[in-house]
């Protein structure tokens, strides 16, 4: 059975599409989509497969679609992030709330650990809900993985990947010195 060229579902034998339709109705979506986060969100999703696609032809539209979803909705500069309690030089002004992402996905061994090693494309999607609640920062950031489903060979796997932290409004010390403000 032929298989889809970006998620590798089963498509039709006789079907003359290398992509199943559900990718095609997700990649009309980005790139139709005047929500932003519903753009970027999908374009993040391809992002993520594109290494994957064996398909030039079809890595070469996708790579094309996100290049135009990020033209129109130049991403935003990333927030500032830690894993401590606060930045050095900066004090935190305003607590916001908690925000998190959680993300399933597919993968074998290999894949795993470069997923583990860059968790990138969820802390994108972390800054997003941060900046709709007007954070400009992020502090206390939590990574977690949770094994869902695992075959007995140890070489398929569906994980969970959760990041977590607090959205708050940081500011440098000397700004706020400088009106004469005080910390506490």
């Amino acid at each position: 059975m032929a298989k889809c060229a970006i998620c590798g579902d089963p498509i039709g034998f006789f079907d003359k599409n290398k992509v199943c339709p559900k990718c095609v109705e997700a990649y009309k979506t980005m790139t139709t989509a005047e929500n932003q986060d519903i753009a970027l969100t999908i374009s993040e999703q391809f992002q993520e497969a594109l290494p994957n696609i064996k398909d030039e032809q079809v890595k070469e539209l996708l790579a094309e679609g996100i290049k135009k979803v990020h033209e129109k909705f130049k991403p935003e500069k990333p927030l500032m992030r830690t894993t401590t309690g606060g930045f050095e030089g900066y004090a935190i002004y305003e607590y916001k709330d908690i925000v998190v992402v959680k993300e399933v996905f597919d993968s074998g061994k290999v894949q795993m650990l470069d997923r583990m090693q860059d968790a990138r494309p969820s802390f994108s999607k972390l800054d997003r809900q941060a900046k709709k609640l007007g954070a400009n920062a992020i502090v206390g950031m939590r990574i977690e993985y949770s094994l869902v489903v695992s075959d007995h060979s140890g070489m398929w796997c569906k994980v969970m990947e959760t990041i977590s932290g607090t959205a708050v409004v940081v500011e440098p010390i000397h700004e706020r010195i400088k009106y004469g403000e005080q910390y506490d």
